[in-house]
């Protein structure tokens, strides 16, 4: 295979670069880290953890490759982009598309939850677009197994990290509903959320932790949208509905 100089996006460990496969001449995705153990042992752990999972809403795994000091993790090419990209090109999406892409976002939660898979990094950067703007989850070298899911455990984007995260309580599956909340909100404004509420990160993750009740969606935000954030929103996990619940909303 060879390697284009295009950089396509950074992951959580890795680079992302587009590549050609030199015999049959397709076009994928590769994910490089250099050998770092902690790199190569979050990629291995998505490796492991993408290889598992066979879903149209989830970027499709194709193999991986350990040379010259480098791991690199084969992955189908999205091209049309992050939603981050989408936003930065044509800005607030309009009511139906982000329907659209929320719709997928939740299928593809909801099949990695069914097999007891937390993604912890669900944001409008880690959701891809094929041609034909079918969205799939990506970046799972954050992942975890439920099992594995402990107190403490601080991990993910900060706009997008719930309550529980920030109060170093254990987590589940809650906490990538709480980011597709912060997804939609993201689509519709081309705003990180909560900004009119906490000027920077820092006061985020401090006032957040200490709230009893969830923030107030923006101003002039859609009606329906705000009912389905404030669903995302609910400040106590185990009262949060799941993925599959929110795709009757």
């Amino acid at each position: 295979w060879h390697k284009s100089g295009t950089e396509l996006g950074r992951g959580t460990f890795g680079v992302v670069y587009e590549a050609i496969d030199a015999e049959t001449g397709e076009i994928f995705a590769v994910k490089e880290v250099s050998n770092c153990a902690t790199s190569v042992k979050s990629l291995e752990k998505e490796m492991d953890t993408l290889r598992q999972l066979k879903h149209v809403n989830i970027v499709r795994y194709r193999g991986m490759q350990f040379e010259k000091g480098r791991l690199s993790l084969f992955m189908e090419l999205c091209t049309g982009g992050s939603i981050s990209s989408v936003l930065d090109t044509f800005g607030p999406l309009t009511e139906s598309i982000v329907r659209r892409y929320t719709c997928q976002m939740l299928c593809g939660l909801d099949y990695l939850h069914r097999h007891c898979i937390v993604h912890r990094d669900v944001k409008c950067a880690n959701a891809l677009l094929n041609s034909a703007g079918q969205l799939k989850l990506a970046d799972f070298g954050g992942s975890k197994w439920l099992s594995e899911c402990s107190t403490g455990s601080l991990h993910g984007t900060a706009r997008y990290l719930a309550p529980e995260v920030l109060r170093g309580e254990r987590i589940g599956r809650q906490v990538d509903i709480w980011a597709v909340g912060c997804c939609v909100v993201e689509m519709l404004t081309r705003q990180l959320p909560f900004v009119d509420q906490f000027s920077n990160d820092f006061t985020l993750m401090r006032g957040l932790s200490k709230l009893d009740l969830p923030p107030e969606p923006p101003e002039n935000f859609p009606k329906d949208a705000a009912m389905f954030v404030k669903e995302c929103f609910v400040m106590n996990p185990k009262l949060r509905p799941s993925a599959y619940r929110l795709l009757k909303h």
